[in-house]
């Protein structure tokens, strides 16, 4: 199998880290029919994205992973958030599944934003589209 990654860099206005940071917590808890999935924020700035996945790798079960930053203060400030998803396989102990973890919506990250920004996640998209149409318009 091959890897396939959706990558998304979003200016936010100054000031909106703390609530992007919230509003991306509760709906990370509540996604997944109620079910959710843990995020957890990098505490040491030292350690790099790669280096945890990479950890995974050699075991062959990471099947996928959302990772986030957002800035916060006036000074470059950036919290780091990250979950990763493993295969779900191998039955553990009491008939349960080892290593089973849930799967981020392909959308989570431009709902979460969405909803800071108080816009509906559609427009977004739409208003995204027609930017991007724009853009290109004068090579058509």
């Amino acid at each position: 199998g091959g890897y396939h990654a959706h990558l998304n860099c979003i200016p936010i206005e100054r000031g909106l880290g703390s609530k992007l940071c919230s509003t991306m917590m509760t709906a990370a808890a509540s996604t997944n029919r109620g079910h959710g999935f843990e995020l957890r924020e990098l505490q040491n700035p030292d350690i790099r994205v790669n280096a945890i996945l990479r950890n995974f790798a050699d075991d062959k079960e990471l099947s996928g992973y959302f990772y986030a930053e957002i800035p916060f203060g006036e000074n470059g400030d950036v919290k780091r958030f990250l979950y990763t998803a493993l295969e779900q396989g191998q039955n553990g102990a009491n008939g349960g599944r080892r290593g089973e973890r849930k799967q981020v919506p392909l959308q989570f990250g431009r709902e979460v934003l969405a909803a800071v920004l108080g816009v509906l996640s559609k427009d977004v998209e739409e208003e995204c589209k027609d930017s991007f149409r724009k853009s290109f318009a004068k090579y058509e």
